[in-house]
This record gives C-alpha cells, structure tokens and sequence, in this order.
C-alpha cells in the first residue's frame, strides 16, 4: 500500500483525513506516539505497550480511541454516511405515513401532505446519489 501524493479535501469530511485509523503491527523498533506530532504515512508508534501502524497520508488520532475509530468508519465511504441519512429519512416518511393516515381534519392532512412530498423528494435524491456514488472512499 502505498502512500497517495495527493489528498482530496471535501468540505464536509477534511476532519476525517486526520483523524484515521491505526493497525496492530509487530515491529521492534517503534516509535513513542505524541499527541504533538502529525504522523506520516504508515508510522509506527507504541502505545500501551503494543506498536502500531498507521494507515493512511497522516494521521493524528489516539490508537486504540473507539470513538475516533467509529468517525473513521462513518467518514470514510460516503455509502456510510447515505446510508445512515437515508435510514433516518425511511423512519422520518414512514412516521409520516402513519401520522397521515390517522388525522382527521383537514389541514393536517394538507400540512402532512406537502411535509411527505417534501421528505420523498429529499429521500429520492438521496438514494440518487447514494448509487451514484459507487464506493467512492473520501480517504484517499
């Protein structure tokens, strides 16, 4: 695996190309991890008592931080990141739904009519990009 020359930015997820992910290695001379330092491409580091590699153009994160481990999941693919939209979305039109089909009168139902067609055209747009985007890793 190589080191990439180049990093994609993406506004909305510059974060997670520095917060990414480290892999337990057997290396006999590592370095000591600092929180002061950006590592380089797959650095090795001790920490704990057991090395690590890191993955990827740099990387700051704590090896070993579940939470940091759960942003490089969720950041790393956009699929990730539409699939947890478009589940939000289905509850959101599904509560709807069942909203609707039990009103009465006739301004909710009008209100929940135009809030539906709102919240469908944002899920089809969604699910659009979402097989549009094909795996396409925002970590490269």
């Amino acid at each position: 695996h190589a080191c990439p020359r180049t990093v994609r930015f993406t506004c909305t997820c510059s974060a997670s190309l520095f917060l990414l992910r480290w892999i337990i290695c057997s290396t006999p001379t590592p370095s000591r991890w600092s929180p002061d330092m950006v590592w380089p491409c797959e650095a090795v580091v001790q920490w704990n008592g057991e090395s690590f590699k890191g993955e990827g153009p740099q990387n700051v994160s704590i090896p070993c931080n579940s939470s940091q481990e759960f942003f490089y999941f969720f950041f790393s693919s956009r699929h990730h990141v539409y699939t947890w939209l478009l589940a939000m979305q289905c509850v959101l039109i599904a509560f709807q739904i069942v909203v609707l089909l039990r009103c009465v009168l006739w301004y909710q139902f009008l209100s929940l009519s135009v809030f539906l067609t709102f919240n469908s055209y944002i899920f089809y747009v969604l699910l659009y990009n979402r097989l549009r985007c094909r795996q396409t890793r925002l970590i490269t």
